[in-house]
């Protein structure tokens, strides 16, 4: 279905933020510092580039076919038949990845706000807002970003700079201790959650200020996204030491021992809602992202009639697709690094390719959506 609105760079950031920095803030740190110890903040930054290929490819594939997402794209380039992989397997991507997310931030609530309700219950709120704002449109989620992301890095900014008393530099050296490998080894976990700019392929095109401005803000978002990561992940080792990569989410348990002016405790809990607010925006997307796709591969105009029900199949993976947090931490450590990093980059590069590819073949003509 077409959406006649426009994405703002500023939307454009925050969308981005809350996409990479959504999760990486409170789940990278402790797979960084496992990996990299007192050097984990580097393998932050190193993975850029993988959040900045698929960006470049969008650039290209925009110009190439303007005003197209990606899976339209598939269907000029690749037609009706190669258009189907790419639709499978951007499904399949969205399907595991929209369940993952939801626990996380289901686990993060239930540890640190509601230990005792029910699982299903945590999850089935969780999932509200965003099936709420998926309905509405992208439009809706767009402004949503513009709100609640802001709220989250000022609450981080300000709980870290409360906290920089409880900071131990000593526990950031020697630096590079391990030597290259484990901090290359961090670094490729971290690309497969930059890399999810490849979701913007959906949202970019819709945008009403120019392709040098949509990509300047996703650029910023993902600076800031990896910035914040890579701080983060210093402020935990520097404060937790080597129980940095020991914990499930870091950051909380950082928050949980500031204290300002030794009478306000507990800064944890500001933190749950600020960033659990965030966490709507990211669902938001890769809700929307599964819905479209979803849509497009079977030919239906409108995504809407199906919310309802992928929500609900969402909520059901996610409770029953992983037995427990530790199962699930598992499955972010070990797999997908390699599941996410194979579709994110690989399904937008074929499209990428096939453009070239149609394009200097004989009496191609100009490539044009069908």
């Amino acid at each position: 279905m077409r959406e006649d609105w426009g994405l703002t760079p500023y939307q454009t950031a925050m969308l981005t933020l809350a996409l990479v920095g959504g999760t990486s803030v409170i789940v990278l740190p402790s797979i960084l510092a496992a990996y990299a110890g007192q050097t984990a903040w580097l393998s932050a930054l190193l993975p850029l580039p993988a959040g900045l290929l698929p960006l470049l490819i969008w650039r290209d594939l925009d110009r190439r076919l303007p005003g197209l997402t990606l899976l339209e794209q598939a269907r000029a380039v690749l037609g009706p038949a190669g258009s189907i992989p790419v639709g499978a397997g951007l499904i399949a991507l969205f399907a595991s990845v929209c369940p993952a997310i939801l626990r996380q931030f289901a686990d993060l609530i239930s540890a640190e706000a509601l230990p005792r309700t029910p699982e299903i219950v945590v999850l089935g709120l969780m999932m509200v807002v965003p099936l709420y704002g998926v309905r509405q449109g992208p439009e809706v989620v767009a402004r949503l970003a513009e709100i609640l992301v802001p709220l989250a890095v000022g609450a981080l900014v300000i709980l870290g700079s409360a906290g920089l008393k409880d900071v131990v530099f000593n526990h950031l050296r020697p630096f590079m201790a391990q030597g290259p490998g484990p901090v290359l080894q961090g670094s490729l976990e971290a690309a497969a959650w930059y890399a999810e700019t490849a979701l913007l392929t959906l949202l970019l095109p819709f945008h009403g200020y120019g392709r040098r401005l949509a990509i300047t803000g996703a650029v910023a978002g993902l600076l800031i996204a990896a910035g914040l990561t890579a701080v983060t992940t210093a402020w935990t080792v520097a404060v937790l030491g080597p129980l940095a990569g020991r914990v499930t989410f870091p950051i909380f348990q950082v928050t949980r021992v500031t204290s300002v002016a030794k009478f306000l405790t507990h800064l944890d809990s500001m933190l749950v809602v600020a960033w659990v607010a965030a966490g709507f925006v990211k669902t938001a997307v890769w809700f929307y992202a599964l819905c479209t796709a979803v849509a497009a591969t079977v030919g239906l105009r409108d995504y809407r009639p199906l919310t309802v029900p992928l929500a609900g199949l969402v909520v059901v993976g996610a409770m029953t697709w992983w037995a427990s947090s530790a199962q699930l931490t598992g499955w972010v450590f070990h797999d997908w690094v390699f599941w996410g990093l194979s579709l994110e980059l690989g399904i937008p590069a074929a499209v990428w390719i096939g453009a070239l590819v149609r394009a200097k073949a004989p009496r191609a003509g100009r490539v044009t959506a069908p």
